[in-house]
């Protein structure tokens, strides 16, 4: 976390835990949208936000609305948190809320490489090199003529 001292983010990270532990997954009240059969669950790390089974996420109030952020395709939201919107990954809410906080040193891996499915089973926590080893299978990495700098295409190179 970003701008905290060793010691709150421990603090902040043992806290998030004990939200996760008391979890309780809901489906959806009567009157509210939703699919049927869609389990929400807690996010640990903001309070008040729940995500879906369907990669979804929610206030108390609504639905977030998800943007695609980047070229990449990752699905973003703007929870408010202390007033302020600020931009979340919807991958990392879904799997906090399905799979426990983050552990340090770890990052949300998309097992299938879409990064548009954010469905908790495609989902896990994994390390940098995991995660750059399903990019090299999923064929998803900027290697050969995907790499911004590259000179040649395939068909060209095998000339």
């Amino acid at each position: 976390m970003v701008g905290l001292s060793e010691k709150q983010e421990h603090d902040a990270r043992k806290a998030a835990y004990a939200r996760w532990a008391k979890r309780t997954p809901a489906t959806d009240e009567p009157g509210e949208p939703g699919e049927p059969g869609e389990v929400w669950m807690p996010v640990p790390s903001l309070p008040g936000y729940d995500a879906s089974s369907l990669g979804r996420v929610r206030s108390a109030y609504s639905i977030l609305r998800a943007y695609s952020g980047t070229k990449q395709g990752r699905l973003y939201v703007a929870p408010s948190i202390n007033g302020r919107q600020r931009s979340a990954a919807v991958h990392r809410m879904v799997c906090e809320a399905f799979h426990g906080p983050c552990p340090s040193d770890m990052e949300c891996r998309h097992l299938d490489g879409d990064p548009t499915n954010n469905a908790p089973e495609n989902l896990r926590w994994g390390t940098r090199l995991e995660n750059q080893r399903d990019r090299h299978i999923h064929k998803t990495g900027n290697a050969g003529e995907r790499n911004g700098r590259a000179k040649l295409s395939a068909s060209q190179a095998k000339l």
